[in-house]
């Protein structure tokens, strides 16, 4: 399978999926209003069956709504991240500009990682080890230099160019009724957001019984 792969979701699930959320509690985090535990969620496993995935197989991750586009990062584990699949299903989006979702042709050699650049803010993510300047070869596969052209920085990516250096990749868009599917593993990010809004999804990963890529 080519990935990122796009899935049409029943609106009806999408809607299970926002009332879950919106009956339920979180905590905050870093960047974003977060559920997690969400194998609990009859909306959630209504889903990875749907798209023909057993539940049996999620292993995380969360509810999310997030005001500013979340930075690039990976979310398989360091041991065995060829085996964890992510499921990104849209939820709420109350905007009319299209919204784009990032993934890159990279890997993580680190496991979980966000690539926060050089931003002057200090974040330090409850799983995730942040990554702060440049995106080297230390911390991904397949780096290249000027991967992302002007083009695509000016058009899908929020933050400076030089943040994304390393990184090469295609742009999805994130809309209610599609889920993006993808490996764990691979570096992603949040496109371009207008201001003062928020959006809303769910990812959800799966631990598959087979490799969902060679390494």
């Amino acid at each position: 399978m080519q990935y990122p792969y796009l899935a049409d979701i029943p609106m009806e699930f999408v809607s299970n999926l926002k009332q879950t959320y919106e009956s339920t509690s979180g905590y905050i985090s870093e960047t974003m209003d977060k559920r997690t535990d969400i194998q609990k969620y009859d909306s959630v496993t209504d889903v990875v069956k749907y798209l023909g995935y057993d539940p049996k197989q999620i292993r995380g991750d969360n509810f999310y709504k997030h005001p500013h586009p979340y930075f690039p990062h990976s979310d398989a584990p360091e041991d065995d991240p060829e085996y964890y699949l992510h499921i990104v299903v849209p939820i709420i989006k109350p905007y009319t500009d299209t919204q784009y979702f990032v993934v890159f042709d990279q890997m993580s050699k680190i496991g979980r990682a966000t690539y926060i650049g050089h931003t002057t803010y200090e974040l330090n993510f409850e799983v995730n080890k942040t990554i702060r300047g440049d995106i080297t070869s230390d911390y991904i596969t397949e780096h290249v230099t000027n991967g992302i052209d002007t083009d695509f920085h000016e058009k899908y990516l929020p933050y400076p160019k030089e943040w994304y250096n390393g990184l090469s990749g295609q742009a999805v868009e994130w809309k209610p009724g599609s889920a993006i599917i993808f490996p764990s593993n691979r570096v992603h990010c949040t496109g371009k957001m207008p201001e003062n809004v928020e959006k809303m999804g769910v990812s959800i990963r799966l631990r598959m019984s087979e490799p969902i890529y060679k390494t």
